[in-house]
């Protein structure tokens, strides 16, 4: 039922994010409408499934096996997703690390902390070697940044999945690493409150996010998280027609659930929006 729930907040939460986005900043908008195959690449895990929402957004992707991603376009390919666990061969590692600091942009997920960014990447980032519990815990932006677009938008700090055994993540190079998102539930328990990190390697670009981006279940805490549909696309500033329109289409979905999926979008693509800008100076 709690997975039926979120298929469906993240297909509504997807056309209001693209209203949203069109109306609210015409130029990613437009960016992200420029998209082609082959730009973004999706690489496949057991447990993530970034993909769904791109798909669900209408951004083109590849999707690849691990073993294959050494074989892709470099050249072509400005936004890779490493979905959970993130387990690479030796030479698709090596690849996607010289790709990174030639100027590529890597998003990974969950457990890819210890996979692939501890041994593609030391001295940044890791896995303090404790597990998170299936639990869903509220989540804060911090500072402003382009990536946090999602979380910000209506002014609501959203309920964020951890799926079962996410592994916490200990910055190590606070020069260098950036906490965008934290989650006080999470460092009062597990002793690492953040959730999504970012730096920069090379000429490119890192962004991790503790736990999975695609959510598969989400909670409902305090009156405003219990808000209809209709009361959560107002608050993104969605009204009339299109408004009418997506709450039809949400039914019964709850305003945490589309604010947890409409976030979801807004990271998938954030990526590739910082990506494309950076190209364009």
């Amino acid at each position: 039922m709690e997975k039926e729930r979120m298929e469906r907040a993240f297909d509504v939460a997807a056309k209001a994010f693209r209203d949203v986005l069109q109306r609210s900043n015409p130029e990613d908008a437009e960016l992200l409408a420029q998209a082609e195959p082959g730009e973004i690449v999706e690489v496949l895990g057991d447990y993530d499934h970034i993909g769904r929402v791109l798909r669900a957004i209408g951004v083109p992707f590849v999707q690849v096996a691990p073993a294959d991603l050494a074989g892709i376009d470099w050249a072509r390919a400005q936004v890779v997703w490493v979905n959970c666990p993130g387990r690479l061969p030796a030479t698709a590692l090596r690849r996607l690390v010289q790709w990174v600091r030639e100027g590529g942009h890597l998003g990974t997920t969950d457990w890819a902390l210890k996979h692939l960014l501890e041994r593609a990447f030391p001295g940044r980032v890791k896995y303090t070697g404790g597990s998170i519990p299936d639990c869903v815990v509220r989540v804060e932006p911090v500072g402003d940044h382009p990536l946090l677009a999602g979380f910000r938008e209506d002014g609501r700090d959203p309920l964020w999945w951890m799926e079962g055994a996410s592994y916490p993540c200990e910055v190590l190079d606070r020069d260098r690493v950036r906490v965008l998102v934290k989650s006080a539930e999470v460092g009062r328990r597990f002793g690492a409150d953040a959730v999504v990190v970012e730096w920069d390697e090379g000429e490119g670009r890192i962004v991790h996010l503790v736990s999975h981006l695609y959510l598969q279940r989400s909670e409902t805490r305090t009156a405003r998280d219990r808000e209809t549909a209709a009361a959560y696309f107002k608050g993104v500033g969605i009204e009339g027609e299109s408004a009418a329109r997506l709450a039809a289409e949400a039914g019964d979905l709850f305003a945490s659930e589309l604010k947890g999926a409409f976030t979801g979008a807004g990271l998938a693509t954030s990526l590739f929006v910082g990506r494309k800008r950076r190209m364009g100076k």
